[in-house]
């Protein structure tokens, strides 16, 4: 088991509110929340419905997992 941290990312305001179901692995925290910080950005023509949250957590996986890493 290795220790990772895992992208978590909502779209959408209250009810209508999802969670992503893309799961990804990152790690070290400081490139999670680099991914974090670019995928809540959002060009045009913004709604509420676009509004996006994404943080990451700290998470054990099997040593097999696919985990991005910085070269």
């Amino acid at each position: 088991m290795i220790q990772v941290f895992m992208l978590v990312l909502y779209i959408g305001v209250g009810e209508e509110r999802k969670q992503i179901e893309e799961t990804l692995y990152f790690d070290t925290v400081t490139y999670c929340n680099d991914v974090a910080e670019e995928v809540v950005k959002r060009w045009g023509h913004w709604s509420h419905k676009d509004q996006a949250t994404a943080y990451c957590l700290p998470i054990t996986v099997p040593d097999d997992t696919l985990v991005y890493r910085l070269k």
